[in-house]
Parts: structure tokens; C-alpha cells; sequence
């Protein structure tokens, strides 16, 4: 027996013998609630990709994670980690998103257990990136002032790309070596023309411009992860209020047909009693 219909029989309401299909009709509360959650991803999602793309390809940080060094190894280790999360996660945000709107679009009616799916597997995958950048970044202040430390060393012997590195990291976040600008001096060094007037050590300057970005990253995550709870309490909630749907339908169905059946044999009956059914006067009797 069919569960499910989209629409009902245009004379159920005009032919006593026609019994209505079930129709599924979820509130509209989870219409819209979904609605927002498939928003919330495919814009958060958007906005990971083309962050983490723009990591991925701007020249000098791309340099810097792919810079062969031990004394910096680690430090550039986090920031490709943290890089490949946001790509991947933002694309799992995006399927996760389309999928959700797919399945408003079927208002409730299919994809409902492979949109639950997809959200329980981007909620894993969120706590695992987020679990692998705790343990990546929990020394990163140590890790930033070693490396830090090791390019002002290397800055005037040309190896790699490390002079325009740590041009770029000045530039970008207005300091001077790790320290400040005693670092170069303590080496007999000019100090860098990429260096600020400030001579303010790019270590704290670092660090205050990553716990920002690690902390919209945490805020991000959780609100991920409760949206994703959210989702998957709406699908328990459809898949339940279809049933109890059902469930009622398949009563009034019940009743319906008995009483049909019910009323089919008193018209026999009567008919081939020789009789007229009142349904039948009224309609003889009824004006054209």
C-alpha cells in the first residue's frame, strides 16, 4: 500500500466512495528551521572554501608551510593542517547544505535519512578537526618565537624563500622580527625596510591574530555542531510525526471503509427489496 502521495484526488471531497491517499504534512516550523540550517552551511561552507583556497595559494604563506626546515617544521605543520580542515569541512558544509535543501524542497518526504546521514558524518568530521588543531596549537607559542627566531637568523643568507617571508609577515602584521628590532641588532644586522616604526615583536602580534582566527574557528565549529544536533532532531521528529500521521490515517481509513461497506449493503438490500434509498429520492427529488 502506497505510504506517501503528493497530492490528494480532486472529487474526495464530492464522491462518499472515495477514500482519500495519505498525504504527509509536516509543520511548517521544520520547514523553515531546516530552511536556515541549509543557509547557515552553504554559506558558512562558501566562506571556508574560498579562505582556505586563498591560504592555499597566496605566495607567501604557501612558502612558509612548504618551507624544508626543521626549525620551523612544526609550526608550518599546524598552519597546512589547519588549511586542509577549513577546505575540507567548508566542502562538507556545502554538500551537507545542498542536500538539506534538497530534502525541504521534498518538504520532509525523501533524502530525509541520507540528509541525517550526511550531518552525523560532518559532526564527526568537525570534532576531529577541531580535536587535530587543539593538539597541533598547543605549544604554538614557543613553536612561533622558534621560528620566528630562526628566519631572523637566516634572513640575510638568502636560503629560500625565507627573507620574503618574514618581509611579508612585518609588512602584514606591522612589527619587527621576533622581538622587536633588537633581534637584528643582536646579530650586527641592518634592520629589514619591511620592519614598523613600532619595532614591536612579531611574536605577540602573531599570536594575538591567531587565537582570533582559532577562536571564530571554535565559534564556527560549535555552532556547526548544535545545528547539526538541531537537523538531526528534526528528521526524528518528521519520521515520527509521519508515523502518528499514518497511524491515523490508516484509522479513519478503517472506519471510512466499514462504513461504506456498511452502506453499500442496506442499498442493496433495499433495492432489491423493491424499495427506494434515501440518497436516491433526494437526488430524483432534487431541483436541475
Amino acid at each position: 500500500m502506497e505510504r506517501r502521495s503528493q497530492s490528494q484526488p480532486q472529487n474526495a471531497n464530492n464522491d462518499w466512495r472515495v477514500v482519500g491517499r495519505f498525504n504527509y504534512d509536516p509543520g511548517w516550523w521544520m520547514l523553515y528551521v531546516l530552511t536556515a540550517i541549509s543557509i547557515f552551511y552553504l554559506v558558512i561552507g562558501a566562506l571556508a572554501v574560498g579562505f582556505g583556497t586563498w591560504l592555499m595559494l597566496n605566495k607567501h604563506l604557501r612558502g612558509y608551510m612548504w618551507e624544508d626546515s626543521a626549525r620551523i617544521r612544526i609550526l608550518s605543520d599546524a598552519a597546512f593542517t589547519y588549511t586542509i580542515s577549513i577546505l575540507v569541512t567548508g566542502g562538507a558544509l556545502v554538500v551537507v547544505g545542498v542536500c538539506g535543501a534538497c530534502t525541504r524542497a521534498s518538504k520532509l518526504h525523501r533524502l530525509r535519512f541520507v540528509f541525517s546521514g550526511s550531518v552525523c558524518a560532518l559532526i564527526l568530521m568537525v570534532l576531529i578537526a577541531v580535536l587535530m588543531l587543539i593538539w597541533q596549537w598547543m605549544d604554538v607559542d614557543n613553536q612561533l618565537r622558534t621560528s620566528l627566531d630562526y628566519l631572523v637568523q637566516k634572513y640575510y643568507q638568502g636560503a629560500s624563500a625565507i627573507p620574503e617571508i618574514l618581509d611579508q609577515i612585518q609588512r602584514s602584521f606591522l612589527c619587527c622580527g621576533s622581538s622587536g628590532c633588537s633581534d637584528f641588532r643582536a646579530f650586527y644586522m641592518d634592520i629589514p625596510r619591511s620592519c614598523d616604526l613600532s619595532c614591536e615583536g612579531c611574536t605577540r602580534r602573531v599570536i594575538i591574530a591567531l587565537r582570533t582566527t582559532l577562536c571564530v574557528s571554535a565559534v564556527v565549529a560549535v555552532l556547526v555542531i548544535i545545528c547539526g544536533f538541531i537537523a538531526e532532531a528534526i528528521v526524528v521528529l518528521s519520521w515520527k510525526a509521519e508515523d502518528t500521521q499514518w497511524r491515523r490515517y490508516m484509522k479513519n481509513r478503517k472506519t471510512d471503509t466499514q462504513a461504506l461497506h456498511r452502506r453499500d449493503v442496506a442499498l442493496r438490500r433495499t433495492l432489491l427489496n423493491g424499495g427506494a434509498h434515501p440518497e436516491l429520492i433526494g437526488q430524483r427529488q432534487a431541483p436541475h
